[in-house]
């Protein structure tokens, strides 16, 4: 059954290109499956309560000048296995809850680059007020980062590190690769 219900929200995000809520504490996963899900509308895919578990190696793109990839609210967990994500300003949002990412890539359409260091400043960013009380935030394991590097994201104050301890950064070309050592 499990396999079925995540089969067919699957199906009906790339065919109808429509906003996963994962509400009431639920456990959920999505194989992106090597799909390609564009949003076209002003909607994210937003994990509010509960747990969203995504693997494969599709792609999610928002639209752009609009939105986020994906968007974390009310306490949700989102655990990001594998997969490549495109978001508008920011690739993952976070209000209220955690992200951990073990793999994927993510970059954004409309980068907001810091001057000081050149890099964009917003590729995974929490809500201030909740990022500074602990109650939003990201737990790196490993991806790789265009032009952001988590280890160092000064958007969030200088030295902000959301990579694991025992996890390295290197950075090829304009990417930040994070390796789980």
């Amino acid at each position: 059954m499990k396999k079925l219900v995540t089969t067919i929200i699957a199906v009906l995000m790339a065919l109808f290109m429509i906003t996963i809520t994962n509400t009431a504490n639920k456990i959920l996963a999505v194989s992106l499956s090597d799909s390609i899900i564009m949003q076209l509308t002003e909607t994210h895919t937003d994990t509010q309560t509960g747990k969203l578990t995504i693997n494969g190696s599709g792609k999610l793109e928002a639209k752009a000048y609009d939105c986020y990839a994906l968007d974390v609210r009310n306490g949700a967990e989102l655990v990001v296995n594998s997969g490549d994500f495109i978001g508008n300003i920011s690739a993952i949002y976070i209000i209220e809850g955690t992200a951990t990412i073990n793999s994927g890539s993510f970059s954004v359409i409309q980068p907001l680059i810091n001057s000081a260091t050149g890099h964009q400043r917003f590729t995974l960013n929490l809500f201030d007020e909740n990022g500074l009380n602990g109650s939003a935030k990201f737990v790196v394991n490993g991806g790789l980062f265009e032009n952001f590097d988590p280890s160092n994201n000064v958007a969030e104050g200088e030295g902000t590190n959301f990579v694991t301890a025992g996890c390295t950064v290197s950075q090829d070309g304009n990417y930040f690769v994070v390796s789980n050592n």
